[in-house]
């Protein structure tokens, strides 16, 4: 009876954290659609971060990796401007982002690239808190996607 009386509120422990540590207040946002690239040419797409009022992400814990860029280079990566805030938790000055962040990713077409569907994946790490709570660190999987057209059209 005793390991009863402990293992339920061990379970419903757990489960509160693994539930809790899946609910991220951070809405990311890449464009669903293809977008039409021809050879040669380079696009800027946003990554949005929405950041609700009253949280704030870290600049320096907020990456965007890029896992198989399918023949199409990556010219340019421009997170947006942060500005210092003093830290709850650390207890020092940090840069972060609040409302919104925009992160504008360049791509370019090879000159020789083929026509077709192709689809990048990346990794968005991030790590947000409040002036209450802090959330762990986490890594969102993006996909872009990109119609490349023919360069003779």
């Amino acid at each position: 009876m005793r390991a009863g009386r402990f293992f339920i509120p061990f379970f419903v422990c757990i489960f509160s954290i693994v539930l809790f540590a899946q609910t991220s207040p951070f809405q990311i946002d890449v464009p669903a659609a293809p977008l039409s690239l021809a050879p040669g040419e380079v696009q800027t797409i946003p990554v949005t971060i929405a950041i609700p009022k009253g949280y704030f992400v870290y600049a320096e814990k907020t990456e965007l990796n890029f896992l198989n860029p399918q023949g199409l280079k990556i010219q340019n990566i421009t997170y947006p401007s942060s500005h210092t805030r003093l830290d709850p938790f650390f207890k020092k000055p940090m840069e972060v982002f609040e409302g919104e962040a925009v992160i504008e990713v360049a791509f370019q077409a090879p000159t020789d690239a083929l026509p077709g569907r192709k689809t990048l994946e990346a990794l968005l790490n991030l790590q947000g808190c409040s002036d209450v709570l802090c959330h762990p660190e986490e890594t969102r999987l993006l996909a872009f996607h990109f119609d490349i057209g023919s360069s003779g059209g």
